[in-house]
């Protein structure tokens, strides 16, 4: 619930005036790990949004803050001789990001992303069920570039992003009973997707 009110905070704080963008795009998915995880492999995801603009800064045009928020589908998959293994992982995500305009089609950014999962739970072939212990949030680290098909428009943009925590807690048994805690299963992914803006005026809320 805290992570809630940090994020709702942060879109508080952003300007009622804002460059406003819808964003629609897909994913390649995958978790870093420490090999304990047999069989793993990445999975394809999308995500649904929106993102805010503006720039706060006084001696620069180029220089501006993105908020944004949208569902985003992650997660992999486990391969197995006798089974396979799905595991969904549904967040909504709050990435803060600083974007610096290069020329007037393109442009680079990177900052922080705090996500609140809503769902997770691991589908086998057969469609059957299990649980497992996830985090309830994430945060984590982007970086990526956007590029201009139609100048004020429309953007494509890629973008990569870093887990810094945790996403599963749990144990693995060996054979004499012994237990292996996996606690560095974290997210990593790649997003590709397009941002439709709506109005192309720059906005300045503070000069």
């Amino acid at each position: 619930m805290r992570w809630l009110i940090v994020c709702t905070l942060l879109f508080l704080c952003a300007p009622s005036k804002a460059q406003f963008s819808l964003m629609e795009g897909g994913n390649y998915s995958d978790v870093r790990h420490n090999n304990l995880l047999p069989g793993k492999r990445p999975v394809f995801g999308f995500f649904t949004g929106f993102s805010l603009q503006y720039y706060p800064f006084v001696k620069s045009d180029r220089l501006s803050v993105v908020n944004e928020f949208f569902y985003h589908l992650k997660g992999f998959r486990q391969d197995f001789k006798t089974d396979q293994f799905k595991h969904p992982l549904h967040y909504l995500a709050f990435p803060v990001l600083l974007n610096y305009d290069i020329s007037s089609r393109l442009s680079v950014h990177t900052g922080c992303e705090f996500s609140l999962l809503i769902t997770a739970n691991s589908l086998n072939e057969n469609k059957n069920r299990r649980n497992e212990v996830y985090r309830g949030y994430d945060f984590g680290w982007n970086a990526g570039t956007g590029f201009y098909l139609l100048p004020g428009r429309v953007m494509l943009f890629s973008r990569f992003h870093y887990g810094l925590l945790p996403q599963m807690d749990y144990y693995q048994f060996d054979e004499l009973g012994n237990m292996t805690p996996i606690k560095d299963v974290k997210n990593i992914n790649v997003m590709v997707g397009l941002k439709i803006i709506l109005g192309d005026e720059k906005i300045f809320p503070f000069r």
